[in-house]
């Protein structure tokens, strides 16, 4: 998966510097919503706990926000920023692996990619 930054800058004939793009777009996953792998795309009535957002370069679940983009980083591991609104952000260990191309493991729970939810 290309990001917009890699996408410009090979059109543009220009090298990506692979550091650069793993920074950029830190897991290449989908972007967009997940659930937990135990519930359906299109169930309803899934609660905040068990849907999250990736968007590139955070992770969003319930109102939290971790930045994961400009996490110091050791191989799975990610020392994130999140913060919940109204509050200042807090550096939070959190261990993210894909154990499929469409999903994310945050911290032991599975998630799954919900394509156009």
């Amino acid at each position: 998966m290309f990001t917009l930054v890699a996408l410009y800058a090979s059109l543009a004939g220009l090298p990506m510097d692979q550091s650069l793009a793993q920074a950029l777009d830190p897991l290449a996953a989908p972007r967009g919503v997940y659930v937990v792998q135990t519930r359906s795309c299109t169930d309803q009535g899934i609660g905040a706990l068990e849907m999250m957002e990736f968007d590139g370069t955070s992770i969003m679940v319930n109102r939290a926000s971790c930045n994961i983009a400009s996490a110091r980083r050791s191989g799975s591991t990610f020392e994130a920023s999140c913060a919940e609104p109204g509050s200042p952000p807090e550096t939070t260990t959190l261990t993210i692996n894909r154990p499929a191309d469409q999903s994310l493991s945050i911290n032991g729970a599975t998630y799954k990619f919900c394509p156009r939810r």
